[in-house]
């Protein structure tokens, strides 16, 4: 404030904590101009509590980092679901020349099971993004 009466200079805009009457801890956004009261100078000094914008770029912060986990367990699962394609089509084309008593057939049935089990019946992403909420939650300084 000493700044805005001597020198005439708006002091940029800063947060700072203030704590209320009943203990509440509260960010107030402050700034300052010189101006002229009844011919004196004097100084104007803004105050806005920016508890609620501060809880809205909190909000939009976690909803941004939840989309690129989402983008990255995507990713993910379509590479994984690349890998498993020629899994499955090469077991069944072994499986096909195969003898029905052959039993290397079992082994290709096996794998053809098991390669479904881990593409499109259970892919990565939907179990990877819960916990990334989790640890995202978790890591929110308050």
């Amino acid at each position: 404030m000493q700044r805005v009466y001597r020198e005439g200079v708006s002091t940029p805009a800063r947060e700072v904590k203030v704590i209320r009457p009943d203990g509440e801890v509260r960010p107030l956004e402050t700034v300052a101009a010189p101006m002229r009261y009844e011919g004196k100078p004097a100084a104007l000094l803004v105050l806005s509590d920016t508890t609620e914008r501060n809880a809205l770029q909190e909000q939009l912060l976690q909803a941004q980092k939840m989309e690129v986990v989402g983008q990255l367990a995507g990713g993910m699962a379509h590479d994984f679901n690349n890998l498993l394609t020629p899994i499955l089509g090469f077991a069944g084309l072994v499986k096909e020349r195969l003898a029905q008593d052959d039993p290397g057939r079992e082994f290709m049935e096996e794998i053809e099971h098991a390669a479904g089990r881990a593409g499109l019946a259970r892919p990565p992403a939907p179990r990877l993004l819960p916990s990334a909420a989790h640890g995202a939650e978790g890591s929110r300084s308050e």
